[in-house]
């Protein structure tokens, strides 16, 4: 009852454009949004790599919890720590990113929203439990079983970027 309830009220309250692409030439700003543990934080690094490595011109921001900023700041250029859902919300609208990607796959909300406000014209994520009503561009997970890491990638090639051997 609960899903469908939230469904219902995410139709009502939030409007979205889905976009087919990103357009590359205009992307100046990432942001990856992972707040989770450590051990997920790791399973999206192949991702975010592969992001770096095809537009190394594209300035990448994580944002993360506190424990596991120190961990990842060589592998971003800039590392957001949550601290509230106030400040970040404020901080990230500030920063206009041009891409959100919300990392989660699971049917909690709050990534996907923290996604919608931050205005960005492309927000990904996957679209579970109605969470890409929030998402310019959600991406159903395909249910075969294979790894997180995999999943993950499924997203950065979504956003139209080649996947090398070596970062799966």
């Amino acid at each position: 009852i609960y899903f469908i309830f939230r469904r219902i009220v995410l139709r009502i309250f939030f409007r979205r454009e889905l976009v087919s692409q990103i357009e590359w030439p205009r992307v100046k700003s990432i942001l990856f949004i992972r707040l989770d543990r450590v051990g997920d934080m790791v399973i999206s690094l192949p991702a975010i790599k592969s992001v770096k490595e095809q537009y190394p011109q594209v300035k990448i921001s994580l944002l993360v919890r506190h424990g596991i900023a120190d961990l990842v700041r060589s592998e971003v250029d800039e590392v957001i720590v949550y601290s509230g859902w106030q400040k970040v919300f404020n901080q990230i609208k500030s920063y206009k990113f041009d891409v959100v990607v919300d990392l989660l796959m699971d049917d909690k909300l709050f990534p996907a929203v923290l996604a919608y406000f931050s205005a960005a014209p492309y927000r990904i994520g996957f679209d579970i439990e109605s969470r890409g009503l929030l998402l310019t561009l959600p991406i159903e997970p395909d249910m075969a079983r294979k790894s997180m890491v995999e999943h993950e990638l499924d997203l950065v090639r979504a956003m139209g970027i080649a996947v090398r051997e070596e970062n799966r």
